[in-house]
């Protein structure tokens, strides 16, 4: 599928898409080029897509879900290594979270 219909698909802009390729985040096994030299995007970038923006939202960088996706395409990931890295993940959210509540009732005790 060509940049436009992967962008209509998954809801995420050509230029965000063409970002992620020059991060490293969709390798060659996910697009293949033609004659032209036009990207031919094939379906499990979808996929791989939803994963990254799940990654995203769960507060990992583009550089850890870089990394984790080439663990992924390399060897594979075990699941005791994912399961460490969802851990250190959940630690780090937990801490931005309690310091967010913390800043809450700071700004609660002011506006009191």
């Amino acid at each position: 599928m060509r940049i436009s219909e992967l962008a209509t698909i998954t809801g995420i802009s050509i230029y965000t898409i063409r970002y992620y390729e020059k991060q490293g985040l969709i390798s060659d096994l996910y697009v293949q080029r033609n004659g032209n030299n036009y990207r031919n995007y094939k379906n499990e970038t979808v996929e791989l897509l939803s994963s990254i923006r799940i990654g995203k939202k769960a507060g990992f960088s583009l550089q850890e879900i870089a990394t984790l996706l080439l663990e992924l395409e390399a060897i594979g990931i075990s699941k005791k290594r994912k399961k460490e890295v969802l851990n250190k993940k959940l630690i780090e959210l937990k801490s931005r979270i309690d310091n967010l509540e913390s800043i809450c009732s700071i700004i609660q005790s002011k506006i009191i």
